[in-house]
């Protein structure tokens, strides 16, 4: 058996196929719930929220305790900074997550009708898409996702530190909220995506790129590393 940094071939296969699906569950269902039975109107947001959170939660319950379940690229990151994910675990993770977001919205195209997917609400990047409000300049796009990015870290950071170790079951019902309260916030405005593999799997299967596309890039990683960061200098004595 082949051992790499303290883990076999088949540990490091099994955490990117878990890493794989769970991002599957967070896309198909949160972007299921984007999707309108209807053509002249939207679902409501807090229906969208409800349904990202719970495919959050679902994602923890499953794969939580096999590869963390990061789900999102700077939670992998976050994980790296603080020491608790090796450098050569990270293409694993992030493959997984770009294939698994890839895979599920792939799924949703096939299975929606082309109209409940653009229409005229999305008439070109797509249902759950990234989407930048009209009204709002680049900057400011820029920094809600980094905002929202920095608490979504915050929060993570907090759940791993080893003092609140005696509450880490309940950890998918604390992202969970989170989730649901930044949607609601920000989902009027940037689409609250504070996750580059969400981006990523609409982006590609719908060739949406557009010139604002990197906020949803930088605003989440420049967050994650800001909130680490933070977390690291301020209050990291026992992680």
């Amino acid at each position: 058996m082949i051992i790499i940094d303290g883990r076999s071939i088949q540990e490091r296969i099994t955490m990117y196929v878990a890493e794989f699906l769970a991002t599957f569950i967070l896309m198909y269902v949160g972007c299921m719930a984007c999707v309108s039975p209807s053509t002249t109107a939207l679902r409501h947001l807090l229906e969208v929220a409800f349904g990202f959170g719970c495919a959050v939660a679902t994602a923890i319950e499953c794969f939580g305790a096999i590869s963390g379940s990061h789900i999102n690229p700077i939670i992998t990151l976050a994980a790296f900074l603080l020491g608790k994910l090796p450098l050569v675990e990270i293409p694993g993770y992030l493959t997984g997550q770009f294939l698994g977001s890839t895979a599920a919205y792939g799924l949703i195209r096939i299975m929606m009708a082309e109209s409940l997917i653009f229409g005229k609400f999305y008439p070109d990047a797509g249902i759950c898409a990234k989407g930048l409000n009209p009204q709002l300049t680049t900057a400011q796009g820029l920094a809600i996702e980094t905002g929202i990015s920095f608490i979504l870290i915050l929060i993570t950071c907090s759940i791993v530190d080893s003092r609140n170790i005696m509450s880490m079951g309940t950890a998918g019902l604390k992202f969970a909220v989170t989730i649901f309260i930044l949607a609601i916030v920000a989902g009027p405005f940037t689409s609250c995506h504070m996750n580059p593999a969400r981006t990523f799997g609409p982006v590609v299967v719908n060739n949406a790129w557009k010139k604002n596309s990197w906020i949803y890039w930088a605003g989440p990683f420049g967050g994650s590393a800001l909130a680490t960061i933070c977390y690291i200098i301020f209050f990291c004595d026992n992680m």
